[in-house]
This record gives structure tokens, C-alpha cells and sequence, in this order.
């Protein structure tokens, strides 16, 4: 149930912050503006609901559960300034002191009916990705990750809010997930329904519902109840949405049922990246920054600590934190006794002086009157807004403020100069322009595209830009040049998008061709080898095996480099080819040949003689391999005996 803590308006908090105005009474927090003390700078600060803190322990639990977030330093996580417990008419409250965030919620967006492009949640998801991977790196998990949670400052970026505190107050309330706010619940990972305990997992499904939300309107699985809710998205794949577009994929995958097989929140950030060349640039979201009620420093009231006597009675002592009036004598306002009222006579010329005197100062007093104040302008560049405005307001000058972009000053929100300057006296009611900075001048991203790598460095760096090489195998483009680009934390950038100094860019520059993985080339014949070869951008180059009566003539039997080692585009892959088996041709002998001229024939073409019946000088009558006369231009292996008989 709310609590309303309009009360604590008014007051201080560690005497540093001077609370001005409530924005927000919620069923947790009270949301409170603010103003610190010595720079006039505006807060926010969040009122814990007294009854949440009732728990003995809960100061430590609030210390503990705080104290890492304030070492965080994200521009995508809310800074947190303090912390304390303060009392309330409804007893001791923890309360958290951030930076202002006026450009109000995604919630108080979503609530007006804007509704965000899929290139607008794509970038908002980024931002909040970034905010998660830092905290899950951290052992940090929000627990509660909701459009309330994600908040704008003025130049409408985002940051995500209560992280340690969702997570402090939803233990006590996952306890009895019935009883949770469905509001809260409708973004809950399934898991979240069995333990007390969410992993960083549960707020990558969460940001998934949300982005989904933000393009369409509507919370996948969302039941109207709190355990019907949950009920809804156990073991259930999120639906696609064509008014998700490319995103449609990438959230399906961020809020699986399954907590394993969900996007971490940087796999989350690099796959919406991947998305991005896909969709076009995003077009600013329509906030509508709200201004902060209070005063500056040198309105605010000077609070007296007073020294509490514990002997005195509890209604005589003054109250921490209230202005006393000071005590004035009573002789100051119904006058003297009468004994001091009597004295010595006045002098005769005291009064005709007397009323001399009263005639130069009322001269005086009409002459201030008529003519107006002049100031001297003050030296007010490099100073913060805040400050320089607490020191012009009492001058009474017609104010105009500018925005600029300035590299002299390029820190936002300090000022970049005056008119008139430093130095010029000037009249109350004149004008007076103060020009405040946006930060520094923008940068027109150059097209590095086909560069050599040294000279698109250098180019990037002297415009202020950071570049990174990545080195690309690219099988047309030289090595060191360029092939392609991308703005490492906005890829919707494009060449001649304005951006910061310091702005990252990813150089893409070609390693040359990749390496060839070599094939085994063993027992193939070499004509498909060398065909494969070609496919692969290498070079078959063979060499002359020996004879071998188990292998094929033409099949490889040795390859250099071995199959599996790496070799550049072009290399040479040297085989050993096997001439297969040592084989020989039957000749084709003469009519009426003699055994010695025919011995001679056939022993020349590799043939072993046996005379088996005759004379040398005999004319061959029969000729035998193996019992069979022999196939003329036959085939047979080297040293095959052939039998003669010659009468």
C-alpha cells in the first residue's frame, strides 16, 4: 500500500540535501525532488516505504545491498550519491540520493501511448545491455528490470534505476509470489515462480519483455493475475511479433523458457548490433523532461543543529532539522521600564541636525531610487551552469541561455561564454546571454573504406575518434587496407554521421585471403585431386612414384603439407603418384622365328625363357605362358617365364 511522505518536503537529509518537492507516491518508494546544499544541483531522491523497513536488520541488509552499486560508475546506471535512514511520522525509512533524471521513465512514455520504433528499442536496448553486463560482471542481478526502472535524464539518455534496492525488497516479496504486484510480475522470468534467488539470466528475459512492450504495446504471457501470469510462460516460447521486424529473433532468444539457453545480457548487446545495419537510424524518443521543483543554494534555509539536552523533557527540545526564531526581549517590543526611559535632556540642536541629516538621506533614498543598479559582469566560463546562475539571479539581467557545442569547453553544462564579457558594467534589466556547452564539437565520421589501415588511423585520430583494427581475411581486397567499418557502440553509424571525440570505431582491415584447411589427398587419383585442389585456391604439383603391385597406377600414395595443416591461398600441395604394378607387353613374334632370335625378343621386353623341348637353332613351333599360348599386345607382369618348344 502507498505511503504518502509529503511530509518530509522541507526537510534535510545528511544535512547535504535540501528536500523541495514530492514527484511520486508508489506502493515502495516515495519519490522526492531535491537540491544539494554546496552546488545546487538538482537530486532525486527515492523515500523507502517505513513499513518495508520495519525489519530489525534492515539497515545492514540496506548498506550491504547498496554499497556496491555506489562503487559502480556507468553512464548507463543511475549514480548513486548517498545513502541513509531517515525518520518519518511513520517511522525509520531508508532513502537513496541519485542524479535527477527529469527526462522521466520508458513507463511515463509507454503511459502517454508513444510507443517506440524497432530502431528505437534496439538502441534503447543497447543502453540497457551495457548497464547489465557491467552489474552481472559485478555479481550484481537487478531482479526487477520493468519500464519503471528504466529512466531518462534531460539529454535523454537512459539509465537504470534501483539496482541493489529491487533486489533487497524482492526477496521479502517472492517469498509469497502471489501476493506480488502484477505489475511487477508480468516481467518475470518463470523460473522466478520456484526460487528466491533470480540469476542474471532472469533480467535478460525481463529487458526482452520490455523492448517487445515498447514496439507493440502489449507483455507477452501477461495474464491479468500474478500466479496465472507466471503460469502462462512455463516451458512457452515467446510469440513473434511482425512489428518487431529483425528484432523478432533476437528476443525470442533473450526470453526463452529456459534459463541455459538464453542470450547473457553482452551476447544480448552483440546480437542487436548484428540487427542494426538491418533497421534505419533511430529518431530521438519523444521525452518530455520535467523541471525540479525547489531553490537553489542560496534560497535555502540555514539549518541549526541543536545540542539536545537528554534531562530535558521531550516536548521542551527543539525538533533536528527545524528553523527557531530567535527570542526577542520583551523590553525590544512593549518598551523600557519607565526608570530607562528617563535620562538627561537632548540639546537644543539635536533635533534641527536631526532633521538635516533626515533630509540628505531622503535625498539619497530618491536619488538610489531613480537609477537603476549596475553590476559588473563576473568571469563565468568554465564554470557550471548551476553556479552561474546562482550568481546572476541577484543582478536582475534579462537572461537568454544558448546551447552550443565548444572543443575550449567541452565539458556539458559549464559555460562556454557571455555577452558581454567578463569586465562590462551592466544595468539591471539588460540583457545578458550566457552560452552553455553540449559537450564537444561533433565529429563528421569519415569514409575509410579501401584506405590503408595507417593512413585511416591516423585520419580518425587526428579528428579525436578512437580507432580499432580488426584484422578480416578477405579474398580480393590487399592486405592492410580497409575493407569495411563500424561504430563499435552505435553500428547505425554511417560516413558523415556527426558523433563525439572518443567515439569508437572498429577498423575491418584485410589479413588477405584465409588460410586453406589441406585435404587428404591419400588414395585418391590425382586428376580429382587436382580438380579439388583448384576449388580450394592450391596448386597440385606431383611427383613420380615407384612400382607397387598393391596400388593403382595414378593413385596418390604421399601428400606434403600433411592433411589438416594450414596453407596460404596458392601454395603448392606436392603428391607422390604410384605407377601401379611393373607390368610388360606380349610381342607379336615373327613366322618361322628361331628360338634364339625369339629368346632374344622376348627377354628384351621383360620376359623370362625356358627352351622346354628343341634346339636353339630350331624354328619355334609352340609358345606357352603358364600351359596357355600368350595373348599378343597381352599385359602380364615383368619377369613372367614363357615356355618354348622349337623343332
Amino acid at each position: 500500500m502507498a505511503v504518502d511522505l509529503s511530509s518530509l518536503r522541507g526537510s534535510e537529509i545528511t544535512d547535504r540535501f535540501h528536500l523541495t518537492g514530492v514527484v511520486s507516491v508508489g506502493a515502495t518508494a516515495t519519490v522526492i525532488d531535491g537540491v544539494e546544499r554546496s552546488s545546487g544541483a538538482a537530486v532525486t531522491v527515492r523515500v523507502i516505504n517505513p513499513a518495508l523497513c520495519s525489519d530489525p536488520g534492515f539497515p545492514e541488509e540496506f548498506r550491504l545491498a547498496i554499497r556496491p552499486v555506489r562503487a559502480l560508475d556507468h553512464p548507463n546506471i543511475a549514480t548513486v550519491l548517498a545513502t541513509a535512514m531517515v525518520d518519518t511520522d511513520r517511522g525509520a525509512a531508508g532513502c537513496i540520493v541519485t542524479e535527477a533524471l527529469t527526462g522521466g521513465s520508458l513507463r511515463d512514455l509507454l503511459d502517454r501511448g508513444r510507443l517506440l520504433s524497432p530502431s528505437q528499442a534496439l538502441a534503447l536496448g543497447l543502453d540497457v545491455c551495457r548497464a547489465l553486463h557491467l552489474a552481472h560482471s559485478r555479481g550484481l542481478v537487478h531482479t526487477e528490470v520493468t519500464p519503471s526502472k528504466i529512466m531518462f535524464g534531460d539529454e535523454g539518455r537512459a539509465r537504470l534505476v534501483d539496482l541493489g534496492l529491487a533486489g533487497l525488497l524482492g526477496r521479502r516479496a517472492w517469498v509469497d509470489p502471489s501476493s506480488l504486484d502484477n505489475h511487477v510480475v508480468r516481467y518475470s522470468a518463470p523460473e522466478q515462480a520456484t526460487t528466491l534467488d533470480p540469476s542474471s539470466a532472469a533480467d535478460v528475459y525481463a529487458l526482452g519483455l520490455v523492448l517487445v512492450e515498447a514496439v507493440t504495446g502489449s507483455v507477452p504471457f501477461d495474464a491479468g493475475s500474478t500466479v496465472a501470469t507466471l503460469a502462462q510462460r512455463v516451458d512457452r516460447l515467446m510469440p513473434a511479433s511482425a512489428d518487431l521486424g529483425p528484432l523478432a529473433a533476437v528476443l525470442e532468444h533473450a526470453a526463452r523458457p529456459d534459463p541455459s539457453e538464453r542470450w547473457t545480457a553482452e551476447s544480448l548487446h552483440q546480437a542487436l548490433v548484428a540487427v542494426a545495419p538491418r533497421l534505419p537510424r533511430p529518431e530521438p524518443l519523444p521525452l518530455v523532461a520535467r523541471s525540479v521543483a525547489g531553490a537553489t543554494t542560496s534560497e535555502l534555509p540555514t539549518v541549526a543543529t541543536p545540542t539536545l539536552d537528554e534531562s530535558e523533557p521531550p516536548a521542551q527540545r527543539p525538533s533536528a532539522g527545524v528553523v527557531t526564531e530567535p527570542t526577542v526581549p520583551d523590553s525590544t517590543v512593549r518598551g523600557a521600564p519607565e526608570t530607562a526611559r528617563i535620562g538627561r535632556r537632548r540639546p537644543a540642536w539635536v533635533l534641527p541636525l536631526a532633521s538635516g541629516v533626515t533630509v540628505v538621506l531622503a535625498a539619497l533614498l530618491v536619488r538610489l531610487l531613480l537609477v537603476t543598479p549596475i553590476h559588473v559582469v563576473p568571469d563565468l566560463r568554465g564554470v557550471t551552469e548551476a553556479e552561474a546562475v546562482n550568481t546572476i539571479t541577484p543582478f536582475g539581467w534579462a537572461t537568454e541561455r544558448l546551447l552550443e557545442r565548444s572543443d575550449a569547453v567541452p565539458t556539458p553544462g559549464s559555460i562556454i561564454s557571455t555577452t558581454p564579457v567578463a569586465g562590462v558594467e551592466l544595468a539591471e534589466g539588460e540583457p545578458f546571454t550566457y552560452v552553455v556547452s553540449e559537450g564537444p564539437t561533433l565529429r563528421a565520421v569519415p569514409d575509410t573504406t579501401g584506405a590503408r589501415a595507417v593512413d585511416a588511423e591516423t585520419a580518425l585520430t587526428a579528428l579525436g575518434l578512437t580507432a580499432y583494427v580488426e584484422p578480416v581475411y578477405d579474398e580480393s581486397v590487399p592486405i592492410d587496407i580497409v575493407v569495411s567499418w563500424i561504430a563499435t557502440d552505435d553500428p547505425t553509424v554511417i560516413a558523415g554521421t556527426p558523433v563525439e571525440p572518443g567515439t569508437a570505431i572498429t577498423l575491418r582491415v584485410s589479413a588477405g585471403p584465409a588460410p586453406r584447411t589441406v585435404p587428404d589427398l591419400v588414395g585418391t587419383l590425382s586428376g580429382p585431386a587436382r580438380a579439388r585442389l583448384v576449388d580450394l585456391g592450391l596448386v597440385l604439383v606431383e611427383r613420380q612414384g615407384d612400382f607397387d603391385e598393391e596400388t593403382e597406377a595414378g593413385q596418390i600414395v604421399e601428400q606434403s603439407p600433411a592433411p589438416g595443416e594450414l596453407a596460404e591461398r596458392g601454395a603448392e600441395i606436392t603428391v607422390t603418384v604410384s605407377r601401379g604394378p611393373d607390368v610388360v607387353v606380349f610381342p607379336s613374334l615373327a613366322e618361322g622365328i628361331v628360338f634364339a632370335d625369339a629368346r632374344a625378343e622376348l627377354l628384351a621386353a621383360g620376359f623370362e625363357v625356358e627352351l622346354v623341348l628343341g634346339a636353339v637353332d630350331a624354328i619355334v613351333s609352340e609358345v606357352l605362358i603358364d600351359g596357355e599360348p600368350p595373348e599378343v599386345d597381352g599385359v602380364y607382369p615383368r619377369g613372367t617365364q614363357v615356355d618354348i618348344v622349337a623343332v
